[in-house]
C-alpha cells in the first residue's frame, strides 16, 4: 500500500529549521534586531555564542535599558567584544533621556566606530519633548556617508556667530536634519565637497538661516517651516527641489530658492505651498517660464487642502 502523500505546507513540529540556516543568513537576520536582543541570542546554543559579534549593523533603543549606566556599559562591552574583522557599517540609535547632561554622558561613552558609513541618531529628552539635546561634535566617524539627525541642537562653541558641524565628515553624501536647531539662533553652515542630497525638516524653534557651501549638491528637500538658504554662488548642480513648507513666508522662500538654483530639472511643491504662491499667478507663471531646464513639475495633493482655482491654467 502506498503511504499517503503529506499535505503541502505541513511540517514536523519537532523540525529545527533555523539550525539548517547558514551563519551568514542568521547574522543577516540578527542585524535587523535590537542590539540587546541580538546579543541575548548567544544563550541559545554553542553555535550562537559568537554570531552576534559579526553583525554589520547596530540598532539601539535606550528604552531597553533600565538605567543610563547599563546602556553605557552595554555600548562599551559591545565594542570590546565584537569581531573587529567585520566592519560595523550602520548605527541606528534612538536615545530617550531625562536631561541633556544624561544624554551627553551616554553619547560620550559611545565608541568612535571607524568603519561606520551610516548613522541615524534621534534624541528625546522627557518629559520635555520640545527640549533638544546638544549635538555630540566630539564624535568622529571618518567613513560616514549617510547622516540623519533628529531633535538635536548645534552650539556655537567659539562665539563666531555660526556653527559648522559637518565639515569633519569628509565622505558625506546624504544629510537629513529633522527638528534640529542652533543655540541662540546662530547661523548654520553646511560645508561639504561631497554632499549630494540634503533634507531639512524644519520646525520651530528651528533654523532661521542656513548657509550652503556644497558644490556637488544635486537634491534638496525642505519640509515644515520655511528656512532662508544663503549661498555664496548659485548651486548649478542642484537638479531636484522638493518644497513642502506650508507657512509664511512661502513665496519669498521659494523665490529665493529658484533664483539660487537655476538649473532645476525636477520641482515638487505641496498643494498648500502652491495655494499661497497662486495668490500672485503672474509671478508664478513668469518664474516657471524662466526655468529653462525644468522637465518635471509635481504637485503633492493633500485631502485637507483644496486645489487653488485657476492653478491648472497657470501650470499649463
Amino acid at each position: 500500500m502506498v503511504p499517503p502523500i503529506p499535505k503541502r505546507g505541513r511540517s514536523n513540529n519537532n523540525e529545527d529549521m533555523i539550525s539548517e540556516l547558514s551563519d551568514c543568513i542568521i547574522i543577516h537576520i540578527l542585524s535587523y534586531l535590537d542590539a540587546k536582543i541580538a546579543v541575548q541570542t548567544c544563550l541559545l546554543s554553542k553555535r550562537w555564542e559568537n554570531l552576534w559579534k559579526k553583525i554589520p549593523s547596530l540598532t539601539l533603543d535606550s528604552t531597553q535599558f533600565s538605567t543610563s549606566y547599563k546602556l553605557s556599559t552595554f555600548l562599551s562591552r559591545f565594542s570590546d567584544l565584537r569581531d573587529d574583522s567585520i566592519a560595523l557599517r550602520t548605527l541606528d540609535f534612538k536615545l530617550v533621556t531625562r536631561s541633556n547632561e544624561d544624554c551627553q554622558s551616554i553619547l560620550s561613552s559611545m565608541p568612535s566606530f571607524q568603519t561606520l558609513t551610516s548613522l541615524k541618531l534621534a534624541v528625546n529628552i522627557r518629559p520635555w519633548d520640545s527640549l533638544k539635546a546638544f549635538f555630540p561634535d566630539y564624535l568622529k566617524f571618518p567613513s560616514l556617508v549617510n547622516l540623519e539627525l533628529t531633535n538635536l541642537m548645534f552650539r556655537d562653541r567659539e562665539n563666531v556667530g555660526y556653527v559648522e558641524p559637518f565639515s569633519v565628515f569628509k565622505k558625506l553624501n546624504s544629510l537629513i536634519l529633522r527638528g534640529c536647531a542652533t543655540k541662540n539662533n546662530a547661523k548654520i553652515l553646511i560645508s561639504s565637497l561631497t554632499l549630494i542630497n540634503l533634507t531639512i525638516d524644519n520646525n520651530l524653534p528651528g533654523f532661521s538661516y542656513i548657509e550652503l557651501s556644497a558644490p556637488r549638491l544635486s537634491s534638496i528637500t525642505l519640509t515644515g517651516t520655511p528656512v532662508a538658504i544663503l549661498c555664496e554662488r548659485s548651486l548649478a548642480f542642484v537638479k531636484e527641489l522638493n518644497f513642502d513648507t506650508n507657512t509664511s513666508p512661502v513665496r519669498r522662500t521659494l523665490l529665493n530658492l529658484l533664483q539660487q538654483f537655476p538649473n532645476i530639472e525636477s520641482l515638487t511643491v505641496s498643494a498648500c505651498a502652491l495655494k499661497v504662491v497662486s495668490l500672485n499667478p503672474d509671478w508664478w507663471k513668469h518664474k516657471l517660464l524662466s526655468m529653462h531646464h525644468l522637465k518635471k513639475l509635481k504637485v503633492k495633493i493633500e485631502p485637507s487642502i483644496s486645489f487653488p482655482n485657476g492653478i491648472v491654467d497657470i501650470l499649463l
